[in-house]
């Protein structure tokens, strides 16, 4: 199937018609939910949220032909049958090109629902930095956002818990001064309006002019940024709301969500002030370990130079792990010609500053005593964001060149639940880095059906919320 057909496909209809009963399909899945099965049709989040996009920048509402339940899922049927054009060509480095883009138009959507939307307040208003920050001082969150970042994220919660029982819309009558259904009892109303309109709300003429800043024409077009991840609810198509495809306003709550409503406002100083708490926040996951010694980095040498950001020393291994703020860019996601080097930006000197760290362990830097030199020794790159495949050999390659010492990348939301688990972290990375069937596979993959308790950081932010009172986690 070409992406051409199957964009004419979906402008058949006016979007009037397709975008309720698309977002009628997406209010079904359950929070944390990444698929569906009606009839014989496979339905996932991403396909209907590139159907709403096709829709809103391709329909034409005067010349649409009406719809039905069963037109949504013949969309979804001809998307789920859209050729990758590396594969489909036998092109050199296809595989790796393919799982590159198909982690990042997929796995998005793949967030725990509550660890996500906790950790915004656990790492952004709970976590003390290490500085004085440059934009993240008193009132940065109302100014960004229009309230803090707990109503930011209520704000949210109430538009996505909506979407179920209203089948993926949303009338703005609901927070009125005069609220029907007794809102104003958790959240203060005028706030809920003000962040609803600015942040989570698009018309039809800003989603065609927030798309086009991405716009890829063409059979790479459905692996380019849509704008619904950053402005979930449309307006003026119909008389509500509609939200297409409810999931991804977890991602726009999570501080992924946040970091790029910053980095638009204020820019790199926003980000190196995020980039602060994230590293502090790691480490107050770290301290999480049972009986581990947590060190942060080192100051050495004439120069005074920095190691790793943090050191875990465990009973049988010696963690150094290197933290880092970032996401997949456009080119990662879309696997082009900069994919490579934006990695090695991205991850591979990280790596390269796990290794120059044990190396001057093993030349008995003398900074450096305090961390023990006989235990085997593990790294990690901690992201914020999940960059799903990269420890496949195939996907490594383009960013790693030097071994060095055992050493992987996990996300954030991977260290949140690993630091939990009832069996010693030491020994489940050992065995995980030990196993040749688990190389190039995640923390996650491996031992996701183990045991874990409830992490006490994500636990303390999920209770301030007000919704936590009302609706139990999940």
């Amino acid at each position: 199937m070409l992406d051409a057909e199957y964009v004419q496909r979906v402008r058949r209809h006016a979007p009037s018609q397709l975008l309720p009963l698309a977002a009628h399909v997406g209010s079904t899945f359950a929070p944390g939910q990444t698929q569906v099965t009606i009839g014989d049709t496979l339905v996932t989040p991403w396909a209907l949220a590139d159907i709403a996009r096709v829709s809103l920048v391709h329909g034409r509402e005067h010349r649409g032909a009406p719809a039905d339940f069963a037109d949504v899922l013949e969309c979804v049927d001809w998307y789920n049958d859209l050729d990758d054009p590396d594969l489909f060509a036998h092109k050199p480095g296809a595989l790796t090109n393919f799982s590159l883009r198909i982690a990042g138009e997929q796995l998005v959507y793949n967030l725990p629902p509550q660890a996500t939307i906790s950790r915004s307040v656990a790492m952004l208003e709970q976590t003390v930095p290490s500085r004085t920050p440059r934009i993240m001082r008193p009132g940065w969150a109302e100014e960004l956002l229009g309230g803090s970042v707990a109503d930011f994220v209520g704000t949210g919660f109430l538009l996505q818990t909506a979407c179920g029982p209203n089948v993926g819309l949303f009338d703005l009558s609901w927070v009125e001064d005069q609220n029907p259904i007794g809102l104003d009892e958790y959240m203060d109303l005028a706030t809920v309006r003000k962040i609803l309109r600015t942040q989570f709300m698009s018309t039809l003429k800003e989603f065609k002019r927030k798309n086009i800043e991405n716009d890829h024409p063409g059979p790479y077009r459905r692996f380019s940024h849509n704008p619904l991840l950053n402005t979930p609810a449309i307006a003026g198509v119909v008389d509500k709301l509609i939200i297409p495809v409810a999931p991804v306003i977890t991602r726009k709550v999570s501080p992924q969500g946040i970091y790029y409503a910053g980095m638009a406002k204020w820019g790199d100083s926003f980000s190196d002030d995020m980039g602060d708490l994230f590293e502090q926040y790691v480490g107050r996951q770290l301290k999480l370990v049972p009986n581990a010694l947590v060190y942060p980095e080192i100051i050495y040498g004439p120069q005074r130079k920095k190691t790793i950001d943090w050191f875990v020393v465990l009973d049988k291994a010696v963690l150094l792990i290197e933290v880092k703020g970032v996401r997949p860019t456009e080119s990662v996601r879309m696997a082009d010609a900069r994919a490579s080097k934006e990695l090695t930006r991205m991850l591979g000197k990280a790596f390269e500053q796990i290794n120059r760290t044990s190396q001057l362990m093993d030349e008995g830097q003398p900074e450096l005593a305090i961390i023990p030199r006989s235990l085997p020794r593990i790294g990690l790159v901690i992201t914020m964001e999940d960059f799903h495949v990269v420890n496949s050999t195939f996907v490594r390659n383009l960013y790693r060149s030097d071994e060095g010492i055992p050493a992987f990348v996990a996300s954030v939301a991977e260290l949140e639940w690993a630091v939990t688990l009832d069996r010693p972290l030491d020994s489940l990375l050992l065995d995980l880095v030990q196993d040749p069937e688990s190389q190039g596979g995640s923390i996650r993959s491996k031992y996701g059906s183990e045991e874990a308790r409830p992490n006490p950081v994500i636990q303390e932010a999920w209770e301030t919320y007000p919704f936590s009172k009302i609706h139990g986690s999940n």
